[in-house]
C-alpha cells in the first residue's frame, strides 16, 4: 500500500525502530531515504567512511552493501538502540525486497 520507496522505507524504519534508513551510490550519491531531513553531506560523508573501510563503525549506525541490478549501494541504517546488529541479515533482506519492487 506504499505509493513510493521513501513511504517503503519509513515502513521499514518503523518495522526496525529506525530514526532513520537510507539507500546511496558508493560515490554518495542518495537513491532513497526514510527522512525528509537527512543532510546530503552526511550521506556523502557516511558513503566515503563505508567504501573506504567496509567494517567502519560509528555509534548508532550499521552501514551495508546491497547489490541491486550490477550496482553496489551503500544502506545506511541509524537506530538508538543496541537491536540493530541483531536484526541485520533481515533488515538487508528487506531492503532488498523493496528495491526489487521499486526500482
Amino acid at each position: 500500500g506504499m505509493s513510493d520507496i521513501s513511504q517503503s522505507l519509513m515502513a521499514l524504519a518503523e518495522k526496525y525502530s529506525l530514526d532513520e534508513i537510507a539507500l546511496a551510490t558508493s560515490d554518495g550519491l542518495l537513491l532513497a531515504t526514510s527522512s525528509r531531513t537527512l543532510a546530503a553531506e552526511d550521506i556523502a560523508r557516511y558513503c566515503g567512511l563505508y567504501t573506504a573501510n567496509p567494517r567502519a563503525q560509528s555509534p548508532g549506525i550499521m552501514f551495508f552493501c546491497v547489490e541491486h541490478k550490477g550496482s553496489s549501494l551503500v544502506g545506511i541504517a541509524k537506530a538508538v538502540g543496541p537491536k540493530l546488529q541483531e536484526s541485520r541479515q533481515d533488515l538487508i533482506r528487506e531492503t532488498k525486497d523493496i528495491l526489487n519492487w521499486w526500482i
